[in-house]
């Protein structure tokens, strides 16, 4: 089974946007016809509960060789863009350097876990209060529209290849490792091949677990799994 079908059966879906900063135990809001936007940085800044949440591993989710994700040409440099930006390196716009090519490849490192045991969070919420009196959280809350960050799998490294139409000019390729600044590294792998390598400094998310707090009448009533289609 691959990598990415076996964190889909745990309820992990890959963040496909340049938005990365989830961490665990965040607050998000999220209705049906809006982006999702951070809420609270933590869990406890909203509640209050006599639950203590702990932090597990998933050897099972945890990746210390490569996977390889192919993209059609256009999909996969508009993900690249994304994922760049999510790292600092926005201002390559590669889209614009390379306008037509073949195929893209991604490939992650020393990827592992870290998640909170779901019925620790439904305990938690079961016995909480708000924080404080706040009629803007309740309302949310009612409308099922707040989501919490269940687990998170993160990577160290990221190497990608692109597949041009073109061939890729040694000028090209001082001018790509100047603007990265030493956060990517860009070789050729062949003359119309590029491959890039982060520096492995920065750990960013990869996939991450979420559930929608449900609520009725100010009642914690449930948590439900949350999938890409309505989260991210």
């Amino acid at each position: 089974m691959k990598w990415t079908d076996h964190l889909k059966e745990q309820g992990y879906d890959l963040i496909n946007g340049p938005i990365r900063s989830h961490q665990l135990r965040q607050l998000w809001i999220k209705d049906w016809n809006s982006e999702p936007q951070l809420y609270y940085q933590d869990i406890d800044h909203a509640f209050t509960s006599s639950v203590s949440l702990s932090i597990k591993q998933d050897p099972t989710l945890s990746l210390h060789s490569t996977r390889d994700d192919e993209y059609a040409f256009n999909i996969g440099i508009t993900f690249l863009d994304q994922i760049l930006e999510s790292i600092g390196l926005g201002s390559l716009k590669l889209s614009m350097i390379f306008n037509k090519g073949k195929k893209i490849s991604i490939k992650y490192e020393h990827a592992e876990s870290q998640s909170i045991p779901v019925g620790e969070i439904a305990n938690y919420l079961s016995l909480a209060d708000f924080k404080h009196p706040n009629p803007v959280l309740l309302r949310n809350a009612n409308r099922n529209d707040v989501i919490v960050i269940t687990g998170i799998v993160s990577a160290s490294q990221i190497q990608m290849e692109l597949e041009s139409n073109i061939k890729v000019k040694p000028e090209m390729m001082t001018k790509l490792n100047k603007m990265a600044s030493g956060h990517l590294q860009f070789t050729n792998a062949k003359e119309n091949k590029i491959k890039m390598t982060s520096a492995g400094k920065t750990i960013f998310p990869v996939a991450v677990q979420a559930h929608r707090i449900q609520f009725s009448k100010g009642v914690f009533r449930g948590l439900k799994l949350v999938t890409d289609r309505d989260m991210f």
